[in-house]
């Protein structure tokens, strides 16, 4: 009877050490798991506004502000110089073409004064003219001859040449003013037979069309279409 009291006290006894040592355990090891769930549910630290930080933050947009407002500056100044050069280069754009212009007729004129003085001369040549002295006649006339040279020559330099068809030529309406057609067996159709007037074209585009005598041939029809 003693031994089954004795054994049943020292189970009692095993299993109350058993527990308490349990509950140790857990009480050492609770703070770690505490701690741990604290650090993750703690909350992100804010740095904290004094007035100081918030002067220093205001100089700082001030800052800003004026360097801003100094870019913005510049950049208008920037505009502004470079409309100002715009209508520098669109004036000098209109001078140079007007001086273009006034240099174009400028030699125009330059080149017409040679056959002007020639012809002043064939006039006062030709007053000269005599029955006494015909030789002034011949002489005038290569005086005009070389008069009606130097103008077409003058003409041509600056890009108007004459429109002056030969007998023969295909007629063309760009060119040629059609006065009268003529039936010519000996001449095709639309073939010109004589030039009433010369006709004048300055840098390529006729001004003024020759005026001519076309042929019918033997009657048939005429192209007068370009």
């Amino acid at each position: 009877m003693t031994n089954e009291s004795e054994v049943q006290q020292n189970s009692t006894e095993t299993d109350n050490e058993a527990q308490v040592q349990n509950e140790t355990d857990t009480e050492t090891a609770k703070p770690a798991e505490e701690n741990t769930a604290e650090e993750a549910v703690k909350p992100e630290e804010k740095e904290e506004l004094t007035p100081e930080k918030l002067l220093k933050d205001l100089e700082e947009a001030q800052k800003k502000v004026r360097e801003y407002e100094e870019e913005n500056k510049n950049l208008r100044e920037e505009i502004l110089r470079a409309r100002a050069e715009v209508q520098n280069m669109r004036k000098r754009c209109e001078q140079d073409v007007q001086k273009a212009k006034d240099y174009s007729i400028t030699r125009f004129a330059q080149d017409l004064v040679p056959p002007l003085e020639a012809m002043e001369k064939a006039v006062e040549y030709s007053g000269k003219i005599t029955p006494d002295n015909p030789e002034m006649v011949a002489q005038v006339v290569e005086g005009v001859k070389g008069t009606m040279t130097v103008l077409l020559k003058a003409m041509e330099n600056n890009g108007l040449k004459a429109i002056k068809p030969a007998n023969g030529d295909e007629f063309n309406p760009e060119l040629h003013e059609a006065m009268t057609f003529v039936p010519n067996p000996a001449i095709p159709a639309n073939h010109i037979i004589d030039t009433f007037r010369t006709g004048y074209s300055l840098n390529g585009r006729t001004i003024r069309a020759a005026q001519v005598v076309v042929s019918a041939g033997n009657g048939g029809s005429v192209n007068t279409e370009a």
